[in-house]
């Protein structure tokens, strides 16, 4: 038994000395892509959209208001009969789906549309992760804006300003 425990330590040992060096760095990836001029136009693009989506969804809501009120007009006449007032109050209900549906679609589309303007940004940002990963040797680059570290000691490489440099970000 003491043979095979030897045997195991004289096998692993060179391997154990031959390792190599771990090199790990820390980066803040949030303040990077604040920093990125495609983030402010980016955002310029959603708040077009969404301004464009605000004024049909005002003028769907306008819409449904008139059918609303003629619909109170009539609800409140007793020479109306109730055939027509039916047939008014399923059309404010198709109304009212309608707007829950576009609301739906507008929040759909919005999400995607960041998702695809976040996704070219941050493309950049781990291209130039990734260089200067390759060019300083790090086996680990750990993003602190996503996982806090729960110690980062004064001799931890913080490769932000690094990669805003090869950015050409300020």
């Amino acid at each position: 038994m003491v043979r095979k425990i030897l045997l195991a330590i004289a096998v692993a040992l060179p391997m154990c000395i031959s390792a190599q060096v771990v090199k790990i760095a820390v980066v803040n990836v949030q303040d990077i892509y604040n920093a990125c001029p495609e983030k402010a136009a980016a955002e310029k693009v959603l708040t077009d959209l969404s301004n464009q989506y605000k004024q049909e969804y005002k003028l769907m809501q306008d819409e449904f208001g008139k059918k609303y009120a003629d619909y109170q007009r009539l609800a409140n006449d007793p020479k109306v009969s109730a055939t027509i007032k039916e047939r008014r109050m399923q059309d404010i209900q198709n109304e009212d789906e309608k707007v829950k549906q576009f609301l739906q679609k507008v929040d759909k589309e919005l999400a995607d549309k960041k998702a695809e303007l976040n996704n070219e940004i941050f493309a950049k940002i781990n291209a130039a992760l990734k260089s200067v990963g390759d060019a300083g040797a790090f086996t680990y680059i750990f993003d602190v804006s996503q996982t806090p570290l729960a110690y980062t000691g004064a001799t931890a490489i913080d490769l932000t300003t690094t990669v805003k440099e090869v950015m050409g970000l300020k």
